[in-house]
């Protein structure tokens, strides 16, 4: 088994993804968190600690715009949002609220209580 994950504003993350569909790949999107570095992603993507919900909600309702026929989620970057429960449990209603599962990337020192405490905590899981 092979799971293809893609930051969906990259350039070629559509077109990979209708090659891991071809190959009937499961794909998860990358969702770019704020972190402690510098990244190549696009700002207008990164979901930021100060943003309200609306922004995040748009953030992530553009990516699945972007990378349609996706399973998941996961983090990308080192995180300062894993560690924040107001922005997490926005994320996580969102990934809940459509059929979807989150794959902590374990790349941050920032979790809540750890992910399984914060699957819990925000979406009643």
């Amino acid at each position: 088994p092979l799971t293809i994950s893609l930051i969906p504003t990259l350039k070629k993350s559509e077109w990979t993804a209708q090659i891991a569909r071809e190959y009937k790949k499961e794909i998860i999107i990358h969702l770019a968190f704020e972190g402690k570095n510098k990244n190549n992603i696009p700002e207008s993507s990164i979901i930021k600690i100060h943003y309200p919900e609306e922004d995040i909600r748009k953030i992530i309702y553009n990516a699945m715009r972007a990378i349609p026929n996706f399973s998941g989620f996961s983090n990308y970057n080192n995180s300062i949002v894993l560690g924040d429960s107001r922005i997490m449990k926005i994320v996580l209603n969102e990934i809940k609220r459509n059929q979807s599962y989150f794959i902590n990337t374990g790349t941050s020192n920032f979790n809540i209580n750890g992910p399984e405490r914060c699957m819990q905590k925000c979406t009643g899981l």
